[in-house]
């Protein structure tokens, strides 16, 4: 697993967090921040369609905590969801990927899904 989040430089203060391989095991605080997130981008590489479940959270338990937003995303395709205004996460930004909607769908994608959050 590779995750990694760059600071853009001055004047500019938007993040871009890159997940090369989001599953079922979250992805917590990946800002170290709360923030705004004002688009994410979801590639399904193989292995069946995603859910990404994004969630206001520093310690979210997939399977339990209730997503704040659920991206869906076919296999072999690439979504993106712009948010011009921003969604704020009050807590922190965290997610995972899965292969069914809904609270309680914990399996792995079949392959690797690439993630990509623009944050401030």
């Amino acid at each position: 697993m590779a995750i990694s989040t760059s600071a853009f430089q001055v004047p500019v203060t938007y993040r871009i967090t890159k997940d090369d391989d989001a599953e079922a095991t979250a992805r917590n605080n990946v800002t170290g921040t709360p923030g705004t997130v004002y688009s994410v981008e979801v590639i399904g590489i193989s292995g069946g369609d995603v859910y990404l479940k994004m969630y206001d959270s520093t310690s979210t338990v997939v399977g339990t905590t209730v997503p704040y937003m659920v991206l869906f995303c076919r296999q072999n395709t690439r979504y993106t969801c712009h948010i011009p205004n921003g969604l704020s996460f009050a807590s922190g930004i965290s997610f995972a990927g899965t292969t069914e909607a809904g609270v309680a769908g914990t399996t792995n994608p079949g392959s690797s899904v690439i993630v990509h959050v623009v944050s401030t």
